[in-house]
């Protein structure tokens, strides 16, 4: 194990620890024999897809279980469905599909383009004449989907079950991104506000905090296989941020695990793109295969770091050549993956193969008319160190390609 995921292993173990210890003090009671039905056929699976622990899932249907309860009739043995819920979420599902492809139309378009072109393209799109247009594209019902805590009445519970059918049959990762993220705060927000009266409400804020906060360190490690696309760990950040704006049990101890977590995402997906001075040796090199292991967005965000924008290579500051600090960095990188690589996902060794094409084909292009006045006092440095990223992408391209022949 990395030196850097041995420190998110020891977040992950201290949120757990204060998690198992609120945990004593949840009272148990056991659910109608049709809601623990529910609990395992319908309500559980699909939770373990989006980095739920199981424990975790079952505490919190435990904490609230007699409003969770109100979701079906122990009677008839049947699931109450708001009928208009299916058609709202419809309705979203198609209008993020629009732009979807609306999106990847444009991302084709402009890795033709030249800078002087994208820079053109962006100001007339922000022209007052056409912001009008943006109204009609962007999806905004679905933020009032049942799910705020402030919003959020004891019969919504039935709306779990909508959400959950088109979480396990939806293939498009831009819309299964957002059902993801509505589970996630639409049950940790459900049991917090409708625990059952016999629960300490201080144990039941410690529980579902610090449970999220533990499936942020385990889902930013790893996520779930075929949810790499998904940034699930976010949606565990996104309800710890806002948790410190509705309970009245926040703590120095709170503040401090989320300060960690926001501290931890910002390294794995930087803004700024590596230089000699940033670079800070092994954890600097270990950091981009956790960071490739979420799809896109890691591809996007190592892409970033080794000064790519797009198809193009960034501007280089006049005293901060990059080429000898990106050799180190991807020596540092190709290790990491030779030691990990057979317990990587197939999603994970496909971004990985498709970085190293990506700089290969594309960090050095033209360089010789990128090089700054002081850049070209070095050129023997320079075009050594780019010869040899080059040989070495080549070679682990082969290797692994050859290796992984089944991607």
């Amino acid at each position: 194990m990395s030196r850097l995921s041995s420190h998110i292993a020891t977040f992950e173990n201290q949120a757990r620890e204060k998690y198992n210890t609120a945990l004593g003090r949840i009272h148990y009671d056991k659910p109608t024999n049709w809601f623990q039905s529910i609990l395992n056929r319908t309500i559980l699976p699909p939770l373990r897809e989006i980095g739920f622990d199981s424990q975790l899932s079952r505490t919190l249907f435990q904490i609230a279980i007699h409003s969770w309860q109100e979701m079906g009739s122990s009677v008839d043995d049947c699931l109450w469905i708001h009928p208009s819920l299916t058609n709202s979420i419809e309705e979203i599902r198609n209008s993020v599909l629009r732009r979807a492809e609306k999106k990847a139309l444009i991302e084709k378009r402009m890795a033709r383009m030249s800078s002087r072109e994208i820079h053109d393209h962006f100001r007339k799109s922000m022209a007052p004449e056409n912001l009008t247009s943006l109204l009609d594209e962007i999806a905004t019902s679905w933020v009032i989907l049942p799910r705020a805590h402030s919003l959020l009445r004891k019969n919504d519970g039935c709306c779990l079950i909508s959400y959950l059918k088109y979480l396990k049959r939806e293939k498009n990762p831009d819309f299964k991104r957002i059902i993801a993220r509505i589970v996630t705060e639409f049950i940790g927000n459900y049991s917090l506000k409708f625990a059952s009266e016999n629960q300490s409400e201080r144990a039941v804020n410690e529980v579902i905090f610090y449970g999220y906060a533990m499936m942020f360190w385990q889902n930013l490690a790893k996520p779930p296989t075929g949810c790499e696309e998904l940034a699930i760990y976010r949606n565990f950040l996104d309800w710890a941020k806002s948790f410190l704006k509705k309970t009245n049990f926040i703590t120095d101890d709170k503040i401090e695990a989320v300060n960690d977590m926001v501290a931890m995402e910002k390294t794995l997906f930087p803004s700024e793109p590596i230089t000699p001075e940033s670079y800070r040796g092994e954890i600097a090199s270990e950091k981009f295969l956790l960071t490739l292991r979420h799809g896109k967005r890691g591809l996007e965000a190592t892409c970033n770091s080794f000064g790519l924008a797009g198809n193009k290579l960034q501007s280089i500051g006049l005293d901060q050549p990059l080429i000898p600090s990106s050799v180190k960095a991807l020596t540092g990188l190709i290790r990491e993956v030779e030691i990990e690589k057979t317990n990587e996902t197939r999603k994970t060794k496909q971004t990985i193969l498709q970085f190293m094409q990506r700089l290969r084909d594309t960090y050095y292009r033209g360089l010789t008319d990128n090089l700054s006045v002081a850049q070209r006092g070095l050129p023997d440095q320079l075009e050594f160190a780019s010869q040899r990223l080059v040989s070495i992408i080549n070679k682990f391209i082969g290797q692994f390609s050859l290796k992984e022949h089944h991607l």
